[in-house]
């Protein structure tokens, strides 16, 4: 009993572990490749993306930087060109210009409310600075954002990467395809800070089962002495 408790347990840590890491983003409706590409953001007070941060204070600035990793190498086989709908809440934050990382891909800001867009394609791949070798991680572009509010570690982890959107030029959906034109699986990593851990709960140790008190023999009722019988006088 003890172990099998142990293996829930284990069991819900590495299930709490993996959902705080990612979020499933399903793109690959139709002709899909079976590839996985990972997507992340990382919120930086500097254009370098050296220092990451998870707080900005109203009026305040940041870089968000879109990072892949998981792309093949070969060059049919590698990113050919993606759409990416990112979701940001309007209220709070504003979404300015773009600057080229990897790909140098159209950027709509505006999209639709609360919504900016980047497409690219490119029949050489995602290559590296010397444009010589594919990458198979890296950035592929970065925004500079305003802070309407002040924004805390979870407004930075509640900027997402939608499915769809509609905008002025009408509906779009988010995907990235190969140089066949399938699709591959996008996996957004989740950029939230991870909870607490959860606490085993120790489990009582085995009590043992009450034993019963000796009990004593039963004592001999005390039996009187016989008395004799009086004697007549004589």
């Amino acid at each position: 009993m003890k172990g099998s408790i142990k293996k829930v347990l284990s069991l819900l840590l590495a299930v709490a572990m993996l959902v705080s890491m990612i979020s499933s983003v399903a793109f690959a409706t139709g002709d899909s490749n079976g590839k996985t590409i990972t997507l992340s953001y990382v919120a930086t007070s500097d254009g370098d993306g050296e220092e990451v941060i998870t707080s900005v204070a109203n009026g305040g600035t940041f870089y968000l930087f879109v990072n892949f990793e998981g792309n093949p190498t070969e060059l049919a086989s590698s990113i050919q060109s993606y759409d990416l709908l990112i979701g940001y809440d309007p209220a709070k934050m504003t979404f300015g210009a773009k600057k080229n990382m990897s790909t140098t891909p159209t950027f709509n800001a505006n999209f639709a409310e609360g919504v900016a867009y980047a497409g690219w394609a490119g029949d050489t791949g995602v290559l590296d600075e010397e444009e010589e070798n594919i990458l198979a991680s890296g950035s592929l572009f970065r925004i500079k954002v305003t802070a309407n509010a002040e924004l805390s570690a979870a407004d930075l982890a509640a900027i997402t990467l939608k499915d769809t959107a509609t905008g002025s030029n009408g509906a779009q959906i988010s995907q990235m395809l190969d140089g066949s034109s399938k699709k591959f699986n996008v996996v957004l990593k989740s950029n939230a800070p991870a909870g607490p851990t959860p606490t085993p709960v120790p489990t009582a140790a085995p009590t043992a089962e009450p034993t019963a008190a000796p009990t004593a023999e039963p004592t001999a009722e005390p039996t009187a002495e016989p008395t004799a019988e009086p004697t007549a006088e004589p």
